[in-house]
C-alpha cells in the first residue's frame, strides 16, 4: 500500500535525522514503535514535536518550546 511505504519511508528519514544530528535530535518511539515525541536542540530555543492523534491532514503533530527545568520528560536520560 502507497500510504505505508509513505509511512516507512518517513520514519526511516527520522531515524536518519537522528543519527546524523547526534545529541541534538532525540526520538520518542512509543511500545509498538509509533513515533510519539521528537526533541530538537536548537540554538535559541528547544523544541518538542508530539504526535497529536486528534489532529488530521498534513500537520499532525503539536509543537512545543521545550524547556527542561519545567519539563518532567527529558531526551537522553538527563537528570
Amino acid at each position: 500500500r502507497t500510504q505505508d511505504m509513505v509511512e516507512e519511508r518517513a520514519l526511516q528519514l527520522v531515524k536518519d535525522l537522528c543519527e546524523q544530528h547526534n545529541g541534538r535530535i532525540h526520538a520518542v518511539y512509543s511500545d509498538n514503535g509509533v513515533l510519539e515525541t521528537m526533541y530538537i536542540r536548537g540554538r535559541g530555543y528547544d523544541w518538542k514535536l508530539t504526535n497529536n492523534k486528534y489532529k488530521s491532514g498534513i500537520q499532525m503533530v503539536s509543537t512545543y518550546i521545550w524547556q527542561p527545568d519545567k519539563d518532567e520528560t527529558r531526551p537522553h536520560g538527563e537528570k
